[in-house]
């Protein structure tokens, strides 16, 4: 799958936030990193964050099994039957 990564050049992005809300919104994250502490989360209530990258992978895989976007004819699809089984069942 080519997942689209283009990029609007910044002056496109501000000259555009005057008429599109959507543009002045984004234009307020250009830049801004944020990060998040999950100290809390872990220890009162006892969860392990899931890693970002699988997790996008498996929202994919997720998508793609339930019909939300094209089997291309390369798509090798998640691991196992079971694996596989576990997208199918999910409610999108």
């Amino acid at each position: 799958y080519n997942v689209p990564t283009a990029s609007a050049p910044y002056a496109v992005l501000w000259l555009s936030s005057f008429f599109d809300s959507t543009a002045a919104t984004l234009l307020k994250h250009i830049g801004v990193e944020r990060r998040y502490d999950t100290k809390m989360f872990r220890e009162v209530l006892g969860i392990q964050p899931r890693d970002a990258r699988d997790t996008v992978i498996e929202m994919a895989y997720a998508l793609i099994e339930s019909g939300l976007v094209k089997k291309t004819d390369k798509y090798r699809g998640p691991g196992g039957p079971e694996e596989r089984q576990r997208y199918m069942d999910l409610k999108l």
